[in-house]
């Protein structure tokens, strides 16, 4: 004898209905997500390999990423800048990843170098190189917004504690690496606008040098990203490099590709405007060779 087990009508419609809401709270979760990280989801997108390492060669990984609207920079000028990696990294986590997946800033070893050169066709070129004994790189793009320069950088993906043996490997590292445009340590923006980090030679033992001042709390990296998004000439950037950082308690180098030598001449006019000293002084008060 054949038995026929027939389900309820009401319990279908149940199972249906159950259905329906779980599809539903994913598609609010994916909208949610899409809404809050749109711009990374993009950035993240973009990163490619562009060239191979050579560990032969001691050379690591170069990476690009395109990234995609204003990373928040206005808010981090808004709120007075960071004093400190610390306070960088807390601004960047909990604006990126919302504090979700934690970051951090480590120092590497620069001992660069840089130059201009004016091509026979009248172009600028603006060169950079990295004396380290090997980083992996990421060359970083950004787009003009209002009121702000597009410029490409680079970035010595050590400063976010990737491992220099490894590509950028797992979705973890690639969304620490959303963190690039923080830590710039060169660029130019679409104005020709050029600026750099390097290390200086301070004599002796090192001395970190005191940037307690009245003025809005900066890094040397936040600095050269500001400079590259709102910075439209030389003497644009000297005086954004004025508002924020005290010329006696940091050495920040910069130019123009139109000219780098009008650099000179404009920091001896804004120095004499301000009546600015060039003797630098450390922490401890001792003069700090220029």
């Amino acid at each position: 004898m054949d038995i026929t087990v027939k389900t309820p009508k009401r319990w279908r419609r149940r199972l249906l209905g159950a259905l329906a809401a779980v599809l539903a709270l994913l598609l609010a979760l994916v909208i949610a997500v899409f809404a809050l990280w749109h711009n990374e989801i993009f950035s993240l997108a973009s990163m490619k390999l562009i060239r191979e390492r050579d560990d032969g060669h001691l050379d690591g990984a170069v990476y690009l990423m395109d990234v995609k609207g204003g990373f928040y920079l206005d808010e981090f000028k808004a709120q007075g800048g960071a004093s400190s990696d610390a306070e960088l990294i807390s601004f960047i986590t909990g604006n990126i990843t919302k504090g979700l997946i934690p970051m951090r800033i480590s120092e590497s070893e620069i001992a660069c170098s840089s130059f201009t050169a004016e091509t026979p066709e009248g172009d600028r070129l603006f060169a950079r190189n990295y004396d380290f004994s090997k980083t992996n790189t990421c060359i970083v793009r950004t787009h003009a917004n209002e009121g702000r320069h597009a410029s490409i950088s680079t970035v010595d993906l050590q400063f976010l504690g990737l491992d220099v043996e490894k590509n950028v490997e797992g979705l973890a590292n690639r969304i620490t690496c959303l963190a690039v445009p923080y830590i710039p340590l060169d660029g130019i923006n679409d104005a020709g606008v050029a600026c750099g980090i390097y290390m200086t030679y301070q004599g002796g033992d090192s001395v970190p040098t005191d940037q307690r001042t009245d003025r809005p709390d900066i890094t040397s990296t936040t600095l050269l990203r500001l400079i590259l998004d709102y910075a439209g000439s030389v003497e644009e950037a000297v005086e954004l490099a004025g508002l924020l950082a005290d010329e006696k308690a940091v050495i920040i180098a910069f130019g123009s590709l139109s000219y780098l030598g009008n650099l000179i001449k404009t920091v001896e006019k804004v120095s004499a405007k301000k009546g600015g000293n060039h003797v630098g002084r450390d922490s401890h008060g001792k003069q700090r060779k220029n």
